[in-house]
């Protein structure tokens, strides 16, 4: 399911990490709502209906939206120190590799010195920290 319009282009930055927020968060509440509860509404009817498959992404929203997830961390750094904006960029890295390795939705990309993955439910998508800080500023 694509209902929003998942993005995955050659450079993925803030605006990517927010449209494919919004399309994990649609993608629960479809599968939530349409799938799980028609489901369990079929059984305590007695109806027979195929199981249909799904994954569930809420280890992917976690890791995006918690208070300890990466959209919060990527603010909590907008509001540190102003220092250099490659500086903040690196700092920004190294904590998203430091502190989300052991998220299964999380990944290190071979070139990682400016970038980190995310395994969404429509794919994986490696996104770059370069002039993130700052975008979040200005969006903010």
């Amino acid at each position: 399911l694509d209902i929003f319009g998942f993005e995955s282009l050659e450079r993925n930055s803030l605006e990517q990490i927010c449209i494919n927020y919004t399309n994990e968060m649609l993608q629960q509440f479809f599968v939530t709502h349409l799938l799980m509860f028609e489901q369990a509404e079929y059984l305590r009817e007695g109806l027979t209906a195929q199981h249909v498959q799904y994954k569930d992404n809420a280890e992917c929203l976690q890791l995006l939206d918690s208070s300890v997830g990466i959209l919060s961390l990527i603010d909590e750094q907008c509001q540190l120190n102003r220092r250099k904006s490659q500086e903040k960029e690196g700092d920004l890295i190294a904590r998203l590799h430091s502190s989300f390795t052991s998220n299964g939705c999380y990944f290190k990309p071979k070139r990682s010195d400016s970038m980190f993955g995310i395994r969404h439910y429509a794919g994986d998508v490696i996104y770059s920290t370069v002039n993130l800080s700052q975008k979040n500023k200005e969006k903010g």
